[in-house]
Formats: C-alpha cells, structure tokens, sequence
C-alpha cells in the first residue's frame, strides 16, 4: 500500500501549498473540525456483530470559488470500531468444557483525507444563516488496528500497525452560521460508505463500513 500512502501525502501537500498561495483571498477559510459516528460493518455473511462508535478529528479549509459553491479538504484522526460476538473458543472442547463463546472488539484509526464539492443555499454576504449541501469522497490509510477482548481467560489484546488503503464516498447536509465577519461554523450530518479497502492484518477480509456521523467545523476566513 505504499503507492497509496504517497498518493495520499501528495494530494495533502499539494493542497495545502495551494492554500498558503491563495490565502491573501477572503473566499478562504480554515479551522478545526471534529465529529462522532456510528458504525456499522458492511459484510453480510457476518450477522453476529454489533455496531461501534468512533469520532474524528482534525483541520479544515474551505474555498467558496462562487457565493453559493465551495470546494473543502482537511486533514483528521478517524477511529472506527465494531465488536464481533457469538465467536466459538474450542481451545477446553478436550477437557469436557465444551465450546465457549466470546465477543471480539475491533478498533481502526486512520489518517484521513476528505475532499468535497458543496453547496450552499443562500449567499453568506446577505445572510448569516445557510442551508449546505455537499458530497465527495474520504481517502484513509489505516496506521493502526487493535483487537481486545474481555470474555477470554486470561483476557486477550493484540495491537498491529497497518498501512492499508481504504476509500469512502461522503454525502452531507447541514447548516452554516455566520458568527462574526471573520468566523462561521458549520454543523452537518453526514453519511459515509466505504467503496474500497484493502485487506488489514487481523480483521475479515473486505473490511468496510458505513457509517452515520455529526460533523463540526469552525472556519476562520483567511485575507484581507
């Protein structure tokens, strides 16, 4: 997956070099930007699992090219997880202890780059409040996986770097609230579907999720 995580550290570069060189323009904004999601695995053949919680965080820019349409990109820490459970442990089967059953907690974090084209329905010139519109795609790179369980005797963690590849496609809809002429913020859920992911260390093959998460950001417009 090295092609991947270079792709990835290019297209961030890039962008933000883009910013810096264009930031003398008001039409750009940046700030820090956090949320909470749902989670739910995407692999029908596994019924027995509950879905997990995550969050993310990180930077944000923004660039309205028009008043009503915007580009953005940023930079988070994302963090997904499920718990596999009804998970069969044969190891005392021999001993008459017949076949216990355990749960599995998964955890993912990743390096995320999300890139979105938007909407917004009213001019920010003329009103302080705007519906928003938006959809794009989240390219991460998994740094890390980790695997605990507390049902196991003695109790189980298994932690593995990892530098696979995933893509997610993301469509939100929000609102933007013009704080002050310099700051907005912006409160979007969104939706999230991971249409690629390359195979990780430890997990089940195919690893994707879709996912439901409350996104914020408050912007900072750059310039004069």
């Amino acid at each position: 997956m090295t092609f991947y995580k270079h792709l990835l550290y290019s297209l961030l570069f890039s962008y933000f070099v883009f910013v810096h060189h264009s930031h003398a323009q008001s039409k750009w904004s940046l700030g820090p930007a956090a949320g909470a999601s749902y989670n739910i695995l995407q692999k029908d053949k596994f019924d027995n699992f509950d879905p997990g919680l995550g969050y993310q965080a990180g930077l944000s820019t923004m660039h309205f090219f028009t008043p009503h349409w915007f580009v953005s990109a940023g930079l988070s820490y994302t963090k997904k997880s499920f718990t596999l459970t009804g998970i069969p442990d044969t190891r005392y089967i021999f001993s008459g202890g017949g076949i216990q059953y355990y749960s599995m907690k998964y955890s993912y974090s990743y390096l995320s780059l999300p890139l979105e084209v938007g909407y917004s329905f009213f001019d920010l010139a003329d009103h302080k409040l705007s519906i928003i519109a938006s959809g794009g795609i989240v390219l991460n790179v998994l740094l890390y996986e980790k695997l605990k369980s507390k049902d196991l005797e003695p109790a189980f963690s298994d932690n593995a770097t990892n530098n696979s590849f995933s893509a997610t496609a993301i469509a939100s809809i929000g609102l933007l609230y013009n704080i002050s002429p310099r700051l907005f913020l912006m409160v979007s859920p969104r939706y999230s579907y991971d249409f690629y992911a390359s195979k990780t260390n430890n997990s089940p093959d195919d690893l994707r999720f879709q996912s439901l998460s409350l996104n914020t950001s408050l912007q900072y417009r750059l310039g004069k």
